[in-house]
């Protein structure tokens, strides 16, 4: 948001002067003084003016010493592929997926209802985040997994079972707290995330169920005299391979 707000004053010719005494409130805003006067800009937390009309789906409010002096409107659309990645997740087999934000309550319940998501949460600080998250771990039979970008979800990614962070414009320290980092800006690569750790894992269950019962196999062999010493060593080696070989076969998948 930052960006596009300093984007568009370059964009129109405006002179950018120097802030100093410059503070961050997570979650809130930011404060710092230019040319001798204190602003503030972040989220709308007074009485709306009669000189309010804006209707976008995100207002950042503008205060100079204390008094609410200008609204900034943005727009923030859709990701091309996001109701895809929803209908995805489903068919990967996530059974519950909730929509959670900081956002007013109608932007939120719109956004939802394009992607296909009925269960919405609006307006959450960073603490009501990860108290959800908490609440749906104790609730939840199976992983519970947390997607986000900014600082205000780092606490809910650390919170998580799995905590997934879009890397490539997100917040660094949503970065840090999640378990996975997806450095490509595209959401829909976590259907691939899941569907990768589904594969892998299924392998490696079959791969040490397939060892462990050659293994069992040919200590059976020894046991009953059909199989030397020397003989079982090399036959471990050659079960290791089968092993190796067959957990190799996840990237033959995964390029499939």
């Amino acid at each position: 948001m930052a960006k596009a707000i300093v984007g568009a004053a370059r964009s129109d010719g405006l002179t950018l002067e120097t802030a100093t005494n410059v503070n961050e409130n997570h979650g809130h805003g930011i404060t710092g003084n230019v040319l001798g006067r204190l602003i503030e800009v972040g989220q709308i937390d007074a009485e709306r003016p009669e000189w309010f009309t804006l209707t976008h789906p995100l207002l950042v409010a503008v205060k100079i010493d204390g008094i609410l002096s200008g609204v900034i409107g943005l727009t923030d659309p859709l990701r091309a592929e996001s109701k895809a990645m929803v209908s995805d997740l489903r068919h990967a087999g996530v059974k519950k997926i909730i929509l959670v934000t900081g956002d007013r309550k109608e932007t939120a319940e719109e956004v939802a209802e394009a992607v296909g998501i009925t269960e919405v949460y609006s307006s959450v600080t960073a603490a009501g985040k990860m108290d959800l998250v908490e609440e749906q771990m104790r609730q939840a039979n199976g992983t519970v997994i947390v997607v986000g970008d900014g600082i205000n979800d780092a606490p809910a990614l650390a919170a998580a079972h799995v905590g997934v962070a879009m890397g490539a414009r997100g917040a660094t320290a949503a970065s840090e707290a999640a378990d996975i980092v997806i450095v490509e800006d595209s959401i829909d690569r976590l259907t691939h995330a899941i569907s990768i750790s589904k594969n892998a894992r299924r392998k490696a269950l079959q791969g040490a169920g397939v060892g462990m019962g050659l293994s069992l196999i040919a200590m059976i062999g020894g046991a009953v005299g059909l199989m030397s010493a020397s003989q079982g060593a090399v036959a471990q080696e050659f079960i290791d391979v089968i092993a190796i070989v067959w957990a190799l076969t996840t990237l033959i998948e995964k390029k499939n």
